[in-house]
């Protein structure tokens, strides 16, 4: 989405799954990290976006621009390298919009979500069904023609659906990573990791749940099975849910659409 000053839609560029290209020199498996990395080139405007997919089987501390970011074990971190686009006026801005979405296998659960700005360097989104919980941080700059640079993130959850995204077995967000103006290239540097709460979401004062879940013992409830840990298993198998047709995985984080 490209999107004026006064975040109004100029133009709007929906992604073909089919024409993201596997980059193999640019994919490797360690006892670290799992990467992937896919390219997706847009004749019209001659800009390519490539894809870097991370999963990182242990703790790790990598380096941003001059940030140091921790990486929990299992974290899978995108990095998006976009290269020029020819702006409509150079006040404009480019929007990637990604969906992150949990779902539960179980028809009888409670969610939860929220998007909260530390008032520091990131932007969090939390997704949470039952005890698990879909944690993703937005870092609030970018690396914008070699300088690093504000980057702000949108909840743009009215604009996709509002309420009607949330249910009490599965929920999801749309987040809009908002780049500034630029003439060479954006990269750009999210994650998302899958975590274990010790409080569940039916405890948290706006969750969203099913009429039985009320009902439930604590013994059943722990036989409820979240869809993200199956993801994370695809993921260490070098299946990227975003990049392939499946539509079967219970735990999706989705790139749909880029400013264009």
């Amino acid at each position: 989405r490209e999107v004026d000053n006064t975040d109004s839609l100029i133009n709007n560029y929906v992604f073909n799954s089919d024409k993201w290209i596997l980059v193999k020199e640019g994919s490797s498996s360690n006892e670290q990290v799992t990467t992937v990395q896919y390219k997706y080139v847009i004749d019209t405007y001659n800009t390519t976006i490539v894809s870097t997919v991370q999963v990182f089987e242990k703790e790790t501390n990598i380096t941003f621009g001059n940030q140091q970011l921790y990486m929990n074990p299992s974290t899978i971190k995108f990095t998006f390298n976009i290269t020029s686009y020819p702006f409509s006026k150079s006040t404009n801005s480019l929007q990637i919009v990604m969906n992150a979405a949990l779902q539960s296998t179980e028809k009888v659960a409670c969610s939860y979500k929220e998007f909260v700005d530390d008032q520091n360097n990131s932007q969090y989104l939390k997704i949470q069904i039952e005890d698990r919980s879909l944690f993703g941080r937005f870092i609030k700059f970018g690396m914008i023609d070699g300088r690093e640079q504000v980057v702000s993130n949108s909840l743009l959850d009215n604009i996709y659906g509002g309420k009607e995204l949330s249910k009490s077995t599965s929920d999801q967000s749309y987040i809009g990573l908002n780049i500034p103006y630029y003439t060479k290239y954006a990269l750009l540097d999210p994650d998302f990791s899958v975590l274990v709460e010790q409080n569940t979401a039916r405890d948290q004062a706006n969750s969203i749940c099913t009429n039985e879940s009320k009902k439930l013992t604590n013994a059943q409830l722990a036989g409820i099975i979240v869809g993200g840990v199956v993801f994370l298993f695809i993921i260490g198998a070098v299946a990227i849910y975003f990049f392939t047709k499946k539509s079967d995985s219970t735990f999706a984080l989705k790139l749909r659409k880029i400013a264009k």
